[in-house]
């Protein structure tokens, strides 16, 4: 069976335009290791289920009213097989191809800048209220599968109206 270091993970509903160059950004990644993508969407009426199936990615399909922010990034810990968590919004553009690496490398440094705290499951971290920012989150499995480190950052992304 192959090794999963990270999951990326991200939360869809009507992704729109901006959600394949995300797609191609991720899967044009430079990273030393092997990850995953998976896309959980609450019931899209767009494009988004299309352009995911244009990429490699795990598609998991929940009815719009059991979306619930924590609930569904828990979801997608558990489908998950990295032994790291990386959740990224849907309008997010990670800044180059290095991204993936550097995140990893910093965070298991832990010289991360952001929030970092130890959670349980059942009470994901809250993202910054700063709506001009796009968050990510990366989450490491400690020696319990049940606890996940989850460190809370804003650098690296580009929102998708200033991409370069």
């Amino acid at each position: 069976m192959e090794t999963i270091d990270v999951s990326i993970i991200i939360l869809t509903k009507n992704a729109g335009s901006n959600f394949k160059p995300l797609l191609e950004r991720l899967f044009s990644q430079e990273f030393n290791g092997e990850y995953e993508v998976l896309v959980i969407d609450s019931g899209s009426t767009d494009d988004t289920l299309n352009t995911a199936k244009q990429f490699p990615v795990r598609i998991t399909q929940i009815k719009p009213e059991e979306f619930h922010h924590g609930k569904t990034r828990n979801l997608g810990a558990q489908l998950s097989l990295g032994s790291a968590l990386v959740y990224i919004t849907q309008d997010a553009l990670p800044l180059n191809n290095q991204w993936l690496q550097k995140l990893v490398e910093i965070s298991r440094s832990q010289m991360l800048p952001g929030s970092v705290a130890d959670k349980s499951p059942g009470r994901p971290p809250n993202p910054p209220r700063n709506s001009s920012m796009s968050t990510i989150s990366l989450s490491t499995r400690s020696r319990s599968p049940s606890e996940l480190r989850t460190i809370t950052t804003t650098i690296s992304l580009y929102p998708m109206s200033t991409q370069p």
